[in-house]
């Protein structure tokens, strides 16, 4: 291995649910906890997936028909 830490798919899904409750959004919580794999810090990972918390549907142009 090259000294990350390994986790299990389970642990991942833990950390994000904890996140989630913490108060980081969706987008946040999952992104984080797999920012590793990434090349992210979970710090930097809560940062870039902050403006995804809405999702696409509070775009109108992609939830609502024209």
């Amino acid at each position: 291995m090259d000294g990350k830490e390994v986790y299990v798919m389970s642990e991942r899904s833990e950390k994000a649910v904890e996140l989630f409750k913490s108060g980081y959004n969706c987008s946040q919580a999952v992104f984080a906890a797999y920012a590793d794999l990434f090349g992210f810090d979970e710090d930097t990972a809560l940062k870039v997936s902050a403006g995804l918390g809405g999702g696409q549907s509070f775009l109108p142009s992609v939830s609502s028909p024209s």
